[in-house]
């Protein structure tokens, strides 16, 4: 099930996102380390994909191979995008 929403998109000025992607570069390698294993989100070699696969191996052990019912939870901080300063 699909919640339709409008969202504003903008984006950082150039010299920011050059500033951005260099920072990323020199940390990337020191957080990804302590990340935990599942996490996906902007990480090298893992993605929607591999989060799908993920989700799919833990759904057949809490059902014991889709033969007892369980339940998942979808949630969403309201309007949390809005709230950050895209200017900060």
């Amino acid at each position: 099930m699909r919640d339709p929403k409008t969202r504003k998109i903008s984006k950082s000025a150039f010299r920011d996102r050059i500033f951005h992607h260099a920072l990323v570069r020199v940390i990337e390698q020191i957080f990804d380390k302590i990340f935990i294993y599942d996490s996906c989100a902007n990480r090298i070699g893992k993605g929607n994909l591999y989060a799908l696969k993920r989700f799919d191996i833990f759904k057949r052990k809490v059902t014991k191979n889709n033969s007892r019912i369980a339940f998942c939870l979808k949630a969403d901080i309201r309007h949390y995008f809005a709230e950050i300063n895209p200017r900060f």
